[in-house]
């Protein structure tokens, strides 16, 4: 981000209606969060830190939170950490929801196309492993299989379905590092 007025004008304009639903996950303080956030542009104005910054909405946010954090406690008022951690949420644009419903679908598809080559007892396996996140030991019980039994016909379930997606390198499975 450069530091003339169109570069700051059009960051205000994209950046100001994220921190302003940001800063009211802190407080019910409207008038706070909106002085926070142009006290937030003025320090990095002044500073001249814009064109040194690398990824303008993480260091926004982050100053704009500590910003936000001195007016409050200027105010005095309390700030319930837990909730904040707990309503926080990222907030995320259309098209990357359509691009995430358009990928889940894709990846739906892959998977029940790859799942038909398993028989049923591989497919409840894996459906209790992956789906409702059980461990080896619980998933044992309900099947009244040793836990060893579980942990063969998972490797042989996932390498059914890597075979059948083309999936020799690991990439579709990368996020379940114990496989």
């Amino acid at each position: 981000m450069s530091n003339d007025d169109s570069t700051i004008s059009v960051a205000y304009k994209k950046l100001a209606p994220l921190l302003y639903r940001y800063g009211r996950r802190f407080t019910g303080d409207s008038e706070a969060v909106w002085d926070s956030i142009h006290e937030t542009f003025l320090k990095v104005c002044e500073k001249n830190e814009a064109a040194e910054i690398r990824n303008t909405k993480f260091y926004m946010l982050r100053a704009f939170k500590n910003t936000l954090m001195n007016e409050l406690k200027r105010k005095k008022q309390t700030i319930n950490i837990e909730s904040i951690e707990y309503n926080y949420r990222w907030e995320k644009s259309g098209e990357d929801i359509l691009i995430e419903t358009e990928e889940t679908q894709r990846f739906k598809a892959l998977l029940e196309k790859a799942l038909e080559c398993l028989a049923p007892k591989e497919k409840e396996v894996i459906r209790l492993f992956f789906v409702e996140m059980r461990k080896y030991e619980e998933i044992a019980q309900l099947l009244n299989v040793k836990k060893q039994s579980v942990k063969n016909t998972i490797n042989q379930s996932v390498t059914k379905i890597r075979a059948k997606l083309g999936d020799r390198d690991g990439k579709f499975f990368s996020n379940f590092k114990n496989l």
